[in-house]
């Protein structure tokens, strides 16, 4: 396998598109460009070339103004996107951080000072920003997501968006995961935010401690809504296995008189995850079980995280 002279897949279209497109968008070709990017024996120089010429690509579409919200042509978006998934395999591109930041700023607007306000591209745009950013540099990517979230200009729904983003990628990341816990004990958050953030430590964090500091923090917030706190029970339950301090969490998290019967539900189960052979959450299961006021449904979970 070899690409002699990749110049030929940023000029192969036909005047006629009916007849074929440029073959660096080609689904065959790109695993091939991939490894070529990743391979060894390829000269640093060569590989630094071929990124910029993706970053610098014109479709011959004409020019295009930000203040419009699209800076690029179609084809020229997507030679962006094959040069972030790029600088995945050749991590020690030149232009990595800047091409990483660019598909953040596209994935989740920008702060315009003239504007005095947060604008977000275009859907088609943002929607591949989206796709291409777990395919990109995911050390870089997170460096880029947390920086986002820590913007003052950032509006509440964005910045859950990109606390969701971590959790897509930041798996096992300590950066990722301050970040998330930095955020669910900002008291300036709103609760969707907040719920975004205790779901991706869920998803990020299994068996950290910080992680699981702060979902216990959490939960034991008396103003906390119900939402919030069924989703920390949750993601403690996904990254506490063994954790006694998990553990005693929810142990007194379904002992509480005023507790709904879903918010039980989901800490009794969680328990039956993370408390395998630990005697104190069985007790509390069976004193739980043996409730008379207990409904069916809880009943029934109960038995089953005994189990």
């Amino acid at each position: 396998m070899a690409i002699n002279d990749w110049y030929e897949f940023l000029n192969n279209v036909p005047d006629n598109p009916a007849l074929g497109v440029y073959r660096i968008f080609a689904s065959q070709w790109k695993e091939v460009i991939l490894l070529w990017l990743g391979r060894e024996d390829v000269e640093r120089e060569e590989k630094e070339e071929f990124i910029q010429a993706l970053m610098k690509f014109d479709d011959g579409c004409g020019e295009f103004r930000a203040i419009d919200r699209v800076t690029r042509g179609f084809y020229e978006f997507r030679a962006y996107f094959l040069a972030a998934a790029g600088v995945d395999e050749w991590k020690n591109s030149d232009n990595a951080d800047a091409i990483v930041a660019e598909i953040v700023k596209w994935r989740f607007g920008e702060f315009k000072v003239e504007q005095n306000e947060w604008v977000e591209f275009l859907t088609p745009i943002s929607e591949g920003a989206e796709t291409a950013l777990p395919q990109t540099n995911r050390l870089k990517a997170i460096d880029a997501l947390v920086e986002l979230i820590n913007k003052p200009q950032l509006d509440d729904y964005t910045r859950s968006q990109a606390a969701y983003s971590l959790g897509e990628i930041g798996s096992g990341d300590q950066k990722a995961i301050d970040a998330l816990v930095e955020l669910i004990g900002n008291p300036q958050l709103d609760d969707s935010t907040r719920r975004r953030a205790a779901e991706s430590l869920g998803q990020i964090s299994s068996g950290n401690q910080k992680a699981i500091d702060a979902l216990v923090e959490l939960i034991s917030k008396p103003q906390l809504d119900n939402s919030t706190r069924r989703l920390a029970a949750d993601s403690l339950g996904k990254i506490g296995s063994g954790n006694q301090k998990a553990i005693d969490a929810l142990v007194e998290l379904i002992g509480k008189a005023q507790l709904d019967d879903y918010t039980r539900r989901l800490a009794a189960d969680s328990l039956g995850k993370i408390g395998s052979g630990n005697q104190k959450p069985i007790d509390a299961l069976m004193e739980l079980i043996g409730k008379p006021q207990l409904d069916e449904d809880t009943r029934l979970l109960v038995a089953e995280s005994l189990g």
